[in-house]
């Protein structure tokens, strides 16, 4: 959403994949697409739509991402 607290085009509720199943590794997709960097500079709302589940938590990243936080873990 945007700072109006509207969907932000290609990224509104009907445009997302819908995720099923138990695990800690889903990568959320509009549309096929996993690529969020137009939304890198704006301020932006998240809106999180659940069915009977919970969620842990959630985080921004890329595969780049992942290969520092296991890089960082191994220094720590």
């Amino acid at each position: 959403m945007d700072d109006e607290i509207e969907p932000i085009a290609g990224f509104a509720r009907d445009d997302c994949d819908l995720i099923r199943g138990d695990s800690i590794a889903h990568e959320v997709r509009w549309r096929g697409d996993p690529d969020v960097r137009s939304l890198w500079s704006r301020p932006i709302r998240l809106k999180i739509y659940l069915t009977d589940c919970w969620l842990y938590s959630f985080r921004f990243g890329n595969a780049d991402s992942e290969h520092l936080l296991k890089a960082m873990r191994r220094e720590g």
